[in-house]
């Protein structure tokens, strides 16, 4: 889908990936029923990863499938896609906050959409972007 939007995904940017997130949690996903089973989740903030690269500013999407097999439960999934972005004062002034997603995806859409972290960095060009799915 960021490929089909005509999107670099050697390195997103944060409005198009939007934009391609958000088609993607309104997608319905085979064998994935009830409320807490998919749920999407949206994080930001100025964390040191330990990796290396020192403290970013870490804008994330979040999907999250729990996963049930013959009824039971089997494990979960994320597919994740994690912006990060040069600190600088105002970015560490927005503090950190995360988003989960409930019933309504409208509701959470416009949730994500008021948090000013969400809105820090709209238009930003990051230094890195990673992206893929996991087991949790």
């Amino acid at each position: 889908m960021l490929l089909d939007a005509g999107l670099d995904v050697a390195l997103l940017e944060p409005r198009g990936t939007w934009e391609v997130f958000k088609r993607f949690a309104a997608e319905s996903v085979e064998g994935v029923a009830g409320s807490d089973a998919d749920l999407c989740l949206f994080e930001y903030g100025v964390y040191d990863w330990s990796d290396g690269k020192g403290s970013r500013f870490n804008w994330s999407l979040c999907r999250q499938f729990t996963i049930y097999e013959g009824g039971d439960y089997d494990h979960m999934e994320q597919l994740r896609c994690d912006l990060y972005f040069t600190p600088t004062p105002e970015l560490e002034a927005v503090g950190g906050a995360d988003c989960w997603s409930g019933l309504d995806l409208a509701e959470w859409v416009r949730e994500v959409e008021a948090l000013p972290g969400f809105r820090a960095v709209l238009d930003a060009q990051p230094v890195e972007s990673v992206f893929g799915q996991e087991e949790v």
